[in-house]
């Protein structure tokens, strides 16, 4: 375990894979109401997983907020989240009950968000991720 209590891979069982949870959280009055009331597949989450070598023993989960309850996200070593500007509120939200719930994880947020935050300097409003 690093000073900072979060769980490396070197303090899990060496059977155990590295769990890793794509969060596709988009708010939810803005993915109600601007989409029409399609529900597209998290391309992102399917992407980035597809760049993660068989090899690893890592795994790999999706959590989709729009069509299963936030309660129900399982515990993960790492949580990954991507959206877009207006989805920032209600990720912090999300990530902010997952770390209550469980501390050791960590949280990485990405994507274009996170470009476009950066762009504006903006950045500071991820300053509870782990990662950006």
């Amino acid at each position: 375990m690093t000073t900072s209590g979060h769980t490396t891979a070197a303090d899990r069982a060496p059977s155990a894979p590295f769990r890793v949870m794509f969060v596709h959280a988009p708010d939810p009055v803005y993915s109600n109401t601007q989409t029409y009331g399609a529900i597209f597949m998290p391309v992102w989450a399917y992407t980035l997983a597809a760049h993660i070598p068989d090899d690893l023993d890592v795994d790999l989960m999706l959590h989709d907020t729009r069509v299963q309850k936030v309660d129900d996200i399982p515990e993960a070593d790492i949580y990954l989240f991507s959206g877009i500007n207006q989805d920032a509120p209600f990720m912090e939200q999300i990530r902010g009950q997952l770390k209550t719930r469980f501390p050791k994880a960590r949280s990485i947020v990405g994507g274009p968000l996170a470009w476009s935050f950066d762009q504006a300097g903006t950045l500071d409003r991820f300053e509870n991720f782990d990662h950006v």
